[in-house]
């Protein structure tokens, strides 16, 4: 049981993570626009 958590939560951190480069990806992006 603990090891599927385990599992699950890693997945859900490489998600986040993915999630989060995107974001700072699309950032960076508007941001190169403006200037």
């Amino acid at each position: 049981m603990i090891h599927v958590l385990v599992e699950v939560g890693k997945s859900i951190k490489t998600v986040v993570e993915e999630k989060h480069k995107i974001y700072i990806n699309c950032f960076l992006y508007h941001d190169s626009i403006k200037y």
